[in-house]
């Protein structure tokens, strides 16, 4: 394994795989594809925040229930448009508090990097899974993160830029160092 770190642009490479820490208005490269965390009824926009647990859910979502048919399972990934591609991950479930859970975002982080790795896509956006409509622990997703990257065996060279708020990124890049 070569492991190759980069502390002056928060980066490090595990074999094939460069990992870019940045926010979301510094992208180090251009994606070919961004991973979106989603729920199970894709209701869920970037504008909504799922609040303290036991009042979890978005404001409309009482109001909209008997619209809202989970049609996808936790843990699954969709594939929506392309320039660039936009993986679906579906890490929420509404009906549930908290709405996320820890495996649902390995099993959806797991597809991303099958579906990368399966399409050769060298270009790959992810965010804190659970973390942009939820309160998910950095720390976990970091270590989830780092766990679903090395039981994937990228047969391409791969770049990810790893999506974080700007205070985060010496953090982010701390807690790589210990995962790994």
């Amino acid at each position: 394994m070569k492991l190759i770190w980069d502390s002056s642009q928060f980066k490090m490479t595990i074999d094939t795989v460069d990992i870019h820490i940045a926010p979301e208005d510094q992208p180090p490269f251009p994606v070919i594809a961004l991973v979106q965390e989603q729920d199970t009824s894709l209701v869920l926009e970037p504008d909504d925040e799922l609040r303290d647990p036991g009042d979890d859910k978005p404001l409309w979502y009482d109001s909209n229930k008997p619209e809202l048919l989970a049609t996808h399972q936790p843990g699954d990934v969709l594939i929506k448009s392309f320039n660039p591609i936009r993986f679906l991950a579906i890490v929420h479930d509404l009906d549930q508090t908290p709405s996320w859970k820890a495996e649902w975002i390995e099993m959806a982080l797991s597809k991303v990097f099958e579906i990368t790795d399966s399409k050769s896509l060298s270009a790959l956006a992810i965010p804190v899974l659970g973390g942009q409509f939820g309160r998910f622990k950095l720390e976990e997703f970091i270590a989830i993160f780092m766990d679903a990257l090395k039981k994937q065996n990228f047969e391409h060279t791969l770049r990810i830029w790893l999506i974080v708020k700007p205070e985060e990124c010496q953090q982010v890049f701390e807690l790589l160092k210990v995962y790994n």
